[in-house]
């Protein structure tokens, strides 16, 4: 059975997460399917869970049977006055939405609620980062995660590469800002994953 479940109820874009299981990658449209035969069947399964994860928000929207084929170096196409993002990890995988407007564009990105790997939080980790009141033994984590996210959501607007030593978070107020100040707001979850839902908001308050 696919489970689904929903998070960040508050906020302007829905999110729905998927767990990863074997045989997800039977769910992929045709079109989905021929934009990842190249790659492994693990990897098919999580990205089958982050559009499965998709379709089920997109069918509230009217649109049940879009499609998300893979899309080299760039984001999957959403429907016209949406906008979308998908992430996955080893184990689960999340997918958001919502209708432009009061939203410009939106990132998710979705992590196990674990120390960052030996070696990363040098890089991204950077001076101004506000890490918060989060543990400590993930905090770094969730800096990644967030600065994921926001780099999802600002990508499709500036094409602009991002290094995380361009951008800066602030894990207190729920922002980021880049580089040539583009400011992001995000909302962070936290259980067994770290979830970061990025929006860039089409006038910022």
């Amino acid at each position: 059975m696919i489970r689904y479940e929903r998070l960040f109820e508050d906020t302007d874009s829905l999110v729905n997460c998927c767990a990863v299981q074997p045989d997800l990658a039977g769910f992929l449209t045709g079109e989905e399917a021929e934009s990842m035969q190249n790659c492994t069947t693990v990897v098919q399964n999580r990205a089958a869970a982050a559009r499965l994860a998709a379709r089920e928000l997109l069918a509230q929207e009217g649109y049940p049977e879009w499609s998300l084929p893979r899309k080299h170096g760039d984001a999957p196409d959403w429907p016209t006055g949406l906008t979308g993002s998908i992430s996955h990890s080893d184990e689960f995988a999340a997918a958001a939405i919502a209708r432009r407007g009061p939203v410009e564009c939106i990132g998710i990105d979705i992590e196990p609620a674990e120390p960052l790997p030996a070696g990363l939080r040098e890089t991204v980790v950077v001076a101004g980062d506000v890490a918060g009141s989060y543990p400590v033994e993930i905090v770094d984590r969730i800096i990644f995660c967030a600065k994921e996210a926001s780099y999802k959501a600002v990508y499709p607007i500036d094409r602009r590469f991002l290094e995380f030593n361009e951008m800066i978070v602030d894990l207190d107020r729920g922002t980021a800002k880049t580089c040539y100040d583009r400011r992001i707001r995000f909302s962070v979850h936290v259980d067994h994953r770290i979830v970061v839902l990025a929006q860039l908001m089409a006038i910022d308050t």
